[in-house]
């Protein structure tokens, strides 16, 4: 046996060594690659959460800012619906009262009979057609509270016979 290294096992050694080498060199450039493009990623992705905070604070602002103007917002929807709810119903009583068939009826009494029969269903007294609802309403008024329909009758007559009083009799002897 020979100590010395044989040139041909050598050189089969030292290619297989470069090959291997250059498969290592290969793997090495693409993990670099992917380590760079993972990092431009990285920093992209920074970029844009640093973008989405700005953008979240400045959403919060707007809403501290808009809150108060929500909420007044809402106080002056209650009042405007009230109003016009109280303009329709004005306007249904007025309905009613100018058709003539509820002669015995004043306004508070229609308001009270409206009342009433929008909480039964029965009649939408915010109603937006006052006509409409007015002729709706009349045949149920009529017979929900005929007394409405009768004129009031005017208040002649004699008012009874006198009341006599009847006065004690007083003694001045005490018993």
């Amino acid at each position: 046996m020979t100590t010395e290294a044989d040139p041909v096992a050598l050189a089969s050694r030292v290619a297989a060594l470069e090959g291997e080498n250059k498969v290592l060199a290969d793997t090495l450039a693409k993990a670099n690659g992917t380590v760079a493009q993972t990092g431009a990623q990285l920093a992209a992705l920074t970029t844009e959460r640093v973008a989405l905070t700005t953008e979240r604070d400045a959403f919060k602002v707007q809403i501290a800012e808009l809150a108060p103007k929500a909420a007044k917002l809402g106080e002056l929807e209650v009042t405007v619906t009230a109003l016009t709810n109280e303009k329709h119903e004005r306007m249904l009583i007025s309905e009613l009262r100018n058709s003539g068939k509820l002669p015995g009826a004043d306004e508070l009494t229609l308001s009270g009979v409206l009342v009433k029969l929008h909480e039964a269903g029965t009649v939408n007294r915010f109603a937006a057609d006052p006509k409409a609802e007015a002729a709706k309403a009349l045949p149920i008024i009529s017979a929900a509270a005929p007394t409405l329909t009768r004129p009031p009758t005017s208040g002649g007559g004699s008012p009874g016979a006198p009341t006599a009083q009847v006065r004690r009799a007083v003694s001045l002897i005490r018993p």
